[in-house]
C-alpha cells in the first residue's frame, strides 16, 4: 500500500488575522487515503487544548456539495493541539478549488474553527469518475450502527426461539417418559401442553415486542435521514449567516478603526523623548548659528550692543511711532518674539521624519499607526484589497535590517506572492510638529491637512530591504500607489532588482506632484512589493528584512522656533535673554 504523504499546516482559530493564504493541498481526483495534514492548531499563535473536544474536517466543493468527516483524524497530542488528517476520495471527488475548508472542534455547547486553508483537486485520467453527493460520515455511522443493531436484534430472536423450543422438547421427553414408567395419567401431561401453549403465547408477546424494537429502529433511519437532509440546509443557512458577520465584520473594523484615529488624536502629544529631545537640539543648533553669524556682525560693527537696544526700544521720545510694547498693547513674551522672529523669519530649516514599523502592535493604530499586510493574487490588488495584516511574530521581524526575513510564498498557478506597506504620513508628522501645527494654518479636517501636508514636504523615500523569486529566477517589483484628489488611481510603474539577497529597492519622490499624488486623503502613504507568477511548479515568493519612508519637510526658521516652543514650553523672554548674555560675552572677547 503507497505511503500517506502529509504536509504540515499552522492553523489558527483566531480568523481576523487570516495569516495562511499560502497552505495548499492539491488532491488528484479520486485520491483515496494518500494525502494528509499534520495540523497544529493554534489561538493568537500559541497551541490551542483540544482535550475533550470532537474533531472533523468541513468543507464546500467546488460544486458546493457539503464534506464532513470526523473518521480520519488521528491524535498526535490533544494538549498541544496536533493530530493527523488523512483525506479520502469524498474529499476529492469534484475538480477545482475549494469554497471553504477548514476544521472545527465541538466540546458541549463549545465550538471552534480554523481559519480557512486552499484545497485543489486536479483531474485525473479516469473520465468515468462521478461527482459524489454532499458527504457526512457521521451519517455514516448512524447507519452502520442501525445496520448493527438491527442484525444483532434478529440474532437475539432467532437465537432466543430456538433455545426456548429446545428446551421445551426436552421438557415434553422427560415428561413423556417419566409418565410410562409411573403410569401416570395423560390429563397431567395435558396440564403440561397447556402450560406449553401459554409460554408460547408469552414468547409470541415477546416477539412482537421485539418487532415492535425492529420498527422503532427503521422510525430512527428516517429521523436519521430527516436529520440529515435539515444538516444540509442549516449549512446551506451557514453559508449566508457568513456572509451576513463577514458585512458585519466590516462594519465593526470600520469603526474600529474610526475609534483608533480618535484615540490616536487624543495622545498625539505623547511622542517620544528621544524624538523631542533630537528636535530641541536642532532648534539649539539653529540658534548657535544665529549666534555666530550675530558675533560676525559684531566684529563688524553691524550690530548694536544690549544697552543701545533697550534704550531705544523705551525712548519714547524718539522721532518714529510709539512702539505697541511701550504702552502696554503688546506682553514682554510678544514684544521679543518679535524681535526673534525679525532676526531669523527668512531662514529655512529642514527635518527629516523616519516612519517604519518599530513598535508597531499588531491590531492596534495607537502605538504605531502604520502597517503591513500580505496576500496572494493573480493581480496586483489595490491599496484597500483583501490583504491579511501581519502577526506580531511577522511584524517583529521587520523591525529593523537585522537579517530576520519574513516570506510570503505562492506554488498556484499565476498567483503571485504580494507584501504591501502603508506609512501613516499625517499622523507621524503631527507626531512631531504637534496639532496645534496644523490648527494654526486652519487645516481642521484632513483634507486640508493633506494640504499642509503637500507645502512642507520637500521630498519622501520610501525604500524596502528585500528580495523575489519566481519561475524566471530572482526578479523583485516595487509600486506606490498613485492617488487622484485623495482617491486611488493607479499602481505607478515599478522599479525592480534581480538580487538573489536582502537589498534596498526605493521609490524618491521630489517634485510637488509627485508628493501631491503619493499621499491618500487619510494622509497615507502606499508601497507593494511583489515577484513574478508561479507557473505551479516554481513558487513566487518574496522576503522582506525591513522596511521605511523618510519624509523631508521645511519650516520656517520662525515656524521650527513656535513648533520648539510649543513642544517643549520654551519661554521666549530666556530664550533672548540667553542670547543677548551670549552676545555680551562675545563683545567681551569670551565664548558663548
Amino acid at each position: 500500500m503507497a505511503e500517506v504523504h502529509y504536509q504540515e499546516f499552522y492553523l489558527d482559530i483566531d480568523k481576523a488575522a487570516s495569516k495562511n493564504l499560502n497552505q495548499i493541498v492539491t488532491g488528484r481526483l479520486g485520491d483515496n487515503m494518500l494525502t494528509g495534514l499534520i495540523v497544529n492548531v493554534l489561538e493568537n499563535d500559541k497551541p490551542f487544548d483540544l482535550t475533550d473536544y470532537s474533531i472533523r474536517f468541513e468543507g464546500t466543493t467546488s460544486a458546493s456539495t457539503v464534506v464532513v468527516d470526523a473518521d480520519n483524524v488521528e491524535i498526535e497530542s490533544l494538549k498541544d493541539g496536533k493530530f493527523k488528517y488523512t483525506f479520502s476520495n469524498q474529499v476529492f471527488s469534484v475538480l477545482d478549488q475549494y469554497q471553504l475548508a477548514y476544521f472545527a472542534f465541538e466540546k458541549n455547547s463549545t465550538r471552534a474553527t480554523t481559519e480557512n486553508f486552499v484545497i485543489n483537486v486536479i483531474q485525473d485520467v479516469d473520465i468515468t469518475w462521478e461527482e459524489a453527493e454532499s458527504y457526512i460520515s457521521i451519517l455514516n455511522a448512524l447507519i452502520r450502527k442501525f445496520n448493527t443493531e438491527f442484525e444483532d436484534s434478529q440474532r437475539v430472536k432467532a437465537q432466543t426461539f430456538e433455545e426456548f423450543l429446545k428446551n421445551k422438547e426436552t421438557q415434553y421427553q422427560t415428561l413423556s417418559d417419566t409418565a410410562k414408567k409411573l403410569g401416570i395419567d395423560l390429563a397431567a401431561i395435558q396440564t403440561s401442553v397447556t402450560q406449553l401453549e401459554k409460554d408460547t403465547s408469552a414468547l409470541d408477546t415477546k416477539v412482537q415486542a421485539l418487532d415492535k424494537q425492529v420498527g422503532n429502529l427503521k422510525t430512527t433511519s428516517e429521523e436519521v435521514d430527516t436529520a440529515f437532509k435539515s444538516t444540509k440546509q442549516k449549512v446551506d443557512n451557514l453559508d449566508i449567516t457568513v456572509k451576513g458577520l463577514e458585512e458585519k465584520t466590516g462594519t465593526l473594523k470600520t469603526d474600529t478603526t474610526n475609534l483608533e484615529d480618535r484615540v490616536s488624536t487624543l495622545k498625539t502629544d505623547t511622542s517620544s523623548l528621544e524624538e523631542k529631545t533630537g528636535q530641541l537640539q536642532q532648534a539649539q543648533t539653529s540658534l548657535d548659528t544665529k549666534l555666530n553669524e550675530t558675533q560676525q556682525a559684531i566684529e563688524n560693527n553691524q550690530l548694536v550692543d544690549k544697552e543701545d537696544l533697550e534704550s531705544h526700544v523705551n525712548n519714547k521720545e524718539n522721532p518714529h511711532e510709539v512702539t505697541a510694547h511701550q504702552v502696554g498693547a503688546l506682553t514682554e513674551e510678544e514684544t521679543y518674539a518679535n524681535v526673534i522672529y525679525q532676526l531669523v523669519g527668512k531662514e529655512k530649516v529642514r527635518m527629516t521624519v523616519s516612519l517604519d514599523m518599530v513598535g508597531k502592535v499588531a491590531g492596534s493604530k495607537v502605538e504605531n499607526p502604520n502597517w503591513a499586510g500580505a496576500g496572494v493574487s493573480n493581480i496586483i490588488v489595490v491599496p484597500d484589497g483583501p490583504y491579511s495584516e501581519l502577526s506580531q511574530t511577522y511584524y517583529d521581524m521587520i523591525m529593523s535590517l537585522d537579517g530576520s526575513i519574513r516570506k510570503t510564498a505562492t506554488s498556484t498557478a499565476t498567483s503571485r506572492a504580494l507584501h504591501i506597506a502603508k506609512y501613516d504620513v499625517l499622523d507621524g508628522i503631527k507626531r512631531v510638529l504637534g496639532e496645534q501645527f496644523f490648527i494654526d494654518r486652519g487645516a481642521d479636517d484632513k483634507k486640508k491637512q493633506k494640504n499642509v501636508l503637500s507645502s512642507i514636504i520637500t521630498q519622501m523615500d520610501g525604500a524596502q530591504w528585500a528580495f523575489g523569486s519566481g519561475p524566471n529566477g530572482y526578479n523583485l517589483s516595487l509600486s506606490r500607489a498613485n492617488y487622484a484628489d485623495g482617491e486611488f488611481a493607479s499602481w505607478i510603474a515599478p522599479v525592480t532588482h534581480q538580487n538573489g539577497n536582502i537589498s534596498r529597492i526605493r521609490n524618491t519622490l521630489t517634485t510637488s506632484g509627485q508628493i501631491e499624488s503619493a499621499i491618500d486623503k487619510n494622509g497615507l502613504f502606499c508601497q507593494v512589493l511583489y515577484s513574478d507568477p508561479s507557473d505551479g511548479a516554481t513558487a513566487s515568493a518574496v522576503s522582506i528584512d525591513y522596511g521605511k519612508l523618510d519624509v523631508t519637510i521645511e519650516l520656517s526658521a520662525r515656524e521650527h522656533i513656535e513648533y520648539v516652543i510649543a513642544q517643549y514650553n520654551v519661554s521666549l523672554v530666556a530664550l533672548l535673554n540667553d542670547a543677548i548674555e551670549r552676545i555680551e560675552i562675545l563683545e567681551q572677547g569670551g565664548n558663548a
